[in-house]
């Protein structure tokens, strides 16, 4: 699937239902987009059934959207966009929004709403942003897996607040992590559940949450390192 200029629409968006772009276990599956917009109603994830399946996910500019709607029992097992496995994860520019998570202590989502962890990756440029404005209240929970680096990560503000949770691997932010819309008000926060952090960029705040509630560290030990990348 490439898309290069235009719209492409998975889905109707005034419908409230699940329609994905679902790949296969064999073969070389690819998603690329360098211009326009892509937007997916459900999830780009492996089948529910199955755990093998190898994404190529390539973006050089763009958008792409990932809404996650109407979710079931078994759909929400996986992520919104799933790259794993003998997969390749690729971004040098664009934009990457997730848009509905879980409610806050949903334990059903197995993988998450991003889960990255490939065979190979090249991250130099592009924004991944988990939440946008249209995220209702009880969805705003984001639970990623950053086993390979990203360029910009950016915990939306709009609307409602966000909150953005590490699960298992110590991510690589090459670029710069946002906290936060600038000229919101809503107390979005990051959480590192205790998992050691490098940033590259900057570490930008426009939350309004309590200053211990913002970028939540976890333990004493946690780590954050500014590695200068960028």
């Amino acid at each position: 699937l490439e898309v290069m200029a235009g719209t492409m629409n998975v889905g109707a968006a005034a419908n409230n239902n699940h329609n994905d772009i679902e790949y296969v276990s064999g073969g070389a599956p690819e998603v690329s987009v360098s211009g326009g917009t892509l937007n997916v109603n459900g999830q780009i994830r492996r089948s529910t059934n199955i755990a093998t399946g190898n994404l190529t996910y390539r973006q050089s500019g763009g958008d792409v959207y990932i809404y996650g709607k109407n979710r079931d029992t078994d759909q929400i097992k996986r992520a919104l966009l799933e790259v794993l496995n003998s997969g390749s994860f690729n971004m040098s520019g664009g934009d990457l929004r997730l848009a509905q998570g879980v409610a806050s202590g949903a334990t059903t989502n197995t993988f998450g709403e991003l889960y990255l962890n490939p065979a190979s990756s090249s991250v130099t440029g592009g924004t991944i942003h988990t939440g946008t404005s249209t995220t209702g209240a009880a969805t705003g929970y984001f639970n990623l897996y950053l086993g390979c680096p990203v360029w910009n990560l950016t915990v939306n503000g709009e609307t409602n607040a966000k909150t953005a949770v590490l699960k298992t691997f110590s991510p690589t932010i090459n670029g710069s992590l946002v906290i936060g819309t600038d000229g919101a008000s809503s107390a979005t926060t990051f959480n590192t559940s205790s998992i050691d952090v490098n940033i590259g960029g900057d570490l930008i705040i426009y939350s309004s949450a309590a200053s211990n509630f913002i970028y939540i560290y976890g333990v004493k030990t946690q780590k954050t390192t500014f590695t200068g990348y960028n």
